[in-house]
C-alpha cells in the first residue's frame, strides 16, 4: 500500500508577513488595490459587455438565453463588488434572483429585467448616476420588484 503525499504551495505573502523585515498588512493592501487598478478599466469593458449581452436576451424575450443572462448577471455582481461598485452589485443581484426564482416561459417577465438592465447601465457609473440615496433606492425598488414576482411555487422552480 502506498502512502499519500501532501503537497501544499507557499504562501508568499504569509512568508514575507512573518519575515523580519517583511512587508506589513497595510503595505500588502496597498499594492493589492494598485494591482487591481493596472486591470480596472478592462474589467469595466467587460462590465458594460456583460450588460449589453443581457440586454440583448432581453430586449429578444428568448428564454433560451435566460439562463446565460442570469450567468452574466452573477459576474457582473462578483466584478462591480471586486470594483466598490456596491449598488450596482446589488442591482445585478436582483436582477440574477429574478432570472433564477422568477417566473419562466411564457410569464417571463422581461419588462422588469429591462428595468433591472437599465438600472444596470445607470448605476454602471456612479458619478452620473445620482447621489448614494438616489442609488439606493433603486437598487430597493429593484428589490421589491425581484421579490413581488419571486416564484413562490416550489415544484415551479428549475
Amino acid at each position: 500500500m502506498s502512502s499519500v503525499r501532501i503537497f501544499r504551495k507557499e504562501n508568499r505573502l504569509a512568508k514575507k508577513l512573518r519575515a523580519p523585515g517583511g512587508i506589513t498588512v497595510d503595505e500588502a493592501l496597498k499594492r493589492a488595490d494598485q494591482r487591481l487598478e493596472t486591470v480596472r478599466e478592462k474589467s469595466l469593458v467587460a462590465l458594460d459587455s456583460k450588460i449589453d449581452a443581457i440586454a440583448r436576451v432581453a430586449a429578444s424575450r428568448n428564454i433560451d438565453g435566460a439562463v446565460d443572462a442570469a450567468a452574466g448577471a452573477g459576474e457582473i455582481f462578483s466584478l462591480a463588488g471586486t470594483f466598490q461598485l456596491h449598488e450596482l452589485s446589488q442591482a445585478a443581484g436582483s436582477l440574477h434572483n429574478l432570472l433564477l426564482y422568477g417566473p419562466q416561459g411564457e410569464a417571463t417577465p422581461w419588462d422588469a429585467i429591462l428595468v433591472h438592465v437599465n438600472a444596470l447601465r445607470t448605476l454602471r457609473r456612479p458619478e452620473l448616476s445620482g447621489d448614494l440615496a438616489a442609488r439606493t433606492a433603486v437598487v430597493q425598488g429593484l428589490r421589491r420588484v425581484s421579490e413581488r414576482l419571486k416564484r413562490t411555487d416550489e415544484t415551479s422552480a428549475p
